[in-house]
C-alpha cells in the first residue's frame, strides 16, 4: 500500500444500507425464514428480525454478504426457491469462497461447491492481513470496523474472528490473493483485474461485486440446452 496515506485516519469504507429496505424482500424471493437466514449468518431469528425492523447489527461484511446473494439470485438460471436451498446447504463461507472459485456455481440440489469452510484463528488471520500487504488499520477500513479490530482478531490470546460473515470475508480475500492455495483451483479471470491496493480503497462491497460470480444452476436443465459447467473438486479445507 501507499505509504503517504494516514489508514488510521480513514473513517471505515460504507456500504450503503441494506438490511431494513431491502432484507425482507429479499428473504422472501428465496423463501427463506428468519430463521433460516439468522442459520445462514450464524445469529438468531429475533437478530434477523430486529435487522428487518430497525436495522440493527448491518455490519459491512453482512451488508456486502447480503448484497452478493442478491447478485447471485439475479445471475442464477434457477428459481428462487432452488437458489435459497443451495445457499442455505452450503452456508455463508462456502458460497462465497466458491464464488470466487474459476467456475463459481453451485447444482441444486445436489451441491458440488468448491468453495471452503475452516476456521480462522489469530495466526491464520495475521496470514492473510500479511499477504495482502495492508496494515490492520487498512484491513479494518476495508471491513468496516474500527481500527484496532484486527488487532484483536491476531491476539494470540483470543480465538480470531468469530462472525460468519468476517470470517468468509477473510477466507475470499486468501484465495484471491493466493491462487496457489493447494485447497482450492485458483479464483475467476475477473481477479486479474484487481490490485490489493484497489481492492483496499473501494471497499469489501466492491470486491465481492466484481471478484465473486455464484450461479446456482438447476438439476434438471431445459431438453435444448447442455448441462452447466459444474465447479471443479476441490479438497475439504476443514
Amino acid at each position: 500500500m501507499s505509504s503517504n496515506r494516514n489508514p488510521e485516519a480513514r473513517g471505515p469504507i460504507r456500504t450503503p444500507d441494506f438490511f431494513e429496505e431491502e432484507l425482507a424482500g429479499l428473504r422472501g424471493r428465496l423463501e427463506w425464514t428468519q430463521a433460516e437466514l439468522g442459520q445462514f449468518f450464524g445469529v438468531s431469528r429475533v437478530t434477523v428480525a430486529n435487522w428487518e425492523t430497525r436495522g440493527v447489527g448491518e455490519t459491512e461484511p453482512r451488508k456486502a454478504a447480503l448484497r452478493f446473494v442478491s447478485d447471485c439470485l439475479e445471475a442464477s438460471p434457477a428459481p428462487g426457491p432452488e437458489v435459497g436451498e443451495a445457499l442455505l446447504s452450503a452456508g455463508l463461507t462456502r458460497a462465497l469462497t466458491a464464488g470466487v472459485h474459476r467456475s463459481p456455481r453451485l447444482r441444486s440440489p445436489r451441491l458440488n461447491v468448491g468453495g471452503c469452510d475452516k476456521e480462522v484463528g489469530p495466526k491464520e488471520a495475521a496470514e492473510i492481513r500479511n499477504r495482502l500487504g495492508w496494515t490492520q488499520a487498512e484491513l479494518a477500513a476495508f471491513l468496516g470496523v474500527t481500527h484496532s479490530v484486527p488487532a484483536v482478531w491476531e491476539d494470540s490470546d483470543e480465538e480470531g474472528p468469530t462472525d460468519k460473515a468476517v470470517r468468509a470475508a477473510l477466507l475470499a480475500l486468501r484465495l484471491a490473493s493466493d491462487p496457489e492455495w493447494e485447497e482450492h483451483p485458483g479464483p475467476n479471470q475477473s481477479m486479474q483485474k484487481f490490485t490489493m491496493e484497489k481492492l483496499g480503497e473501494e471497499g469489501l462491497s466492491a470486491f465481492y461485486r466484481e471478484a465473486a460470480e455464484l450461479q446456482v444452476c438447476p438439476e434438471s436443465p431445459p431438453a435444448d440446452s447442455s448441462p452447466a459447467e459444474s465447479t471443479p473438486e476441490a479438497g475439504d479445507g476443514g
